[in-house]
């Protein structure tokens, strides 16, 4: 089941992420945005020493997102929780593809995992954009994709999904350098840069995918703008706006770029 579900992924790629497929582009170009509250249930992530769960943190900052994006658009919105529930990273991957399959048919479409940081020094503080990479871009992010993938080993799988990211590579770049220009800019969080590293959730989602790191929960003064409203608010609308303007401008671009190639 493993096998045939990573070969359907392998050719919804082909259906969902490359808009220079004879496709037409309108003013909201993108199929469908999936929302992937990090942690959740009986994980709930870093905790730090105030008591705030990093579970509670990505699901409320999810929750706003996806308001954001559809007040601010018609774009189709999948959360892959919207509860405190508990889900494999397999689980998580496997909703995105389904859905984007069934909702946005040959229209491009964007996958956004939310957590939290946590680090020994508590000085550190800022935002960070993953990408997927079979290498990670320092130990740090080495340390981290670990943590986030919770044990799981997808080495087996390796082909199917390194072809699929090799192949939209480039587009994802794009999106995760949109995210962290409004994070930084919009919600005037520190820059920690775009990064790569061998996160699951990225490296099986069938599309654009970025996996953000909102601040960290050891931080006294960041886990405190975390914990509220409006932190909260202030970087899913962050978000949001990376996501519409990817949506408009990149999508435009990447497709009128392969056609000059063609």
């Amino acid at each position: 089941m493993r096998l045939i579900r990573l070969l359907i992924a392998l050719l919804l790629t082909g259906f969902v992420v490359r808009p220079s497929d004879g496709m037409e582009l309108d003013a909201t170009p993108l199929g469908a945005v999936v929302i992937d509250a990090g942690h959740g249930g009986k994980d709930p992530g870093a905790v730090n020493r105030w008591g705030v769960r990093e579970k509670d943190v990505t699901l409320a900052v999810a929750r706003m997102l996806r308001d954001y994006v559809q007040r601010e658009s018609d774009i189709p919105v999948f959360m892959t929780r919207d509860a405190d529930v508990y889900l494999t990273l397999d689980e998580r991957t496997q909703l995105a593809n389904d859905h984007v399959g069934q909702a946005a048919g040959r229209r491009p479409s964007v996958f956004v995992s939310v957590h939290c940081n946590a680090a020994a020094n508590v000085r550190a503080a800022g935002a960070e954009t993953y990408v997927y990479n079979t290498t990670a871009t320092d130990r740090r992010a080495a340390r981290l994709a670990t943590r986030e993938n919770l044990g799981q080993d997808f080495s087996l799988d390796f082909i199917f999904a390194d072809m699929r990211k090799r192949a939209i590579a480039d587009l994802t770049t794009r999106f995760a350098v949109r995210v962290q220009d409004e994070l930084v800019a919009g919600a005037h969080v520190e820059d920690r840069d775009v990064r790569g590293g061998p996160f699951y959730v990225l490296f099986f989602s069938a599309m654009p995918s970025v996996l953000v790191e909102l601040g960290f929960l050891t931080n006294r003064d960041e886990q405190a703008r975390l914990a509220t409203v409006a932190g909260q608010r202030a970087l899913a609308q962050a978000i949001g706006a990376a996501v519409l303007a990817f949506g408009t401008h990149d999508l435009e671009a990447w497709r009128e770029a392969e056609g000059r190639d063609d």
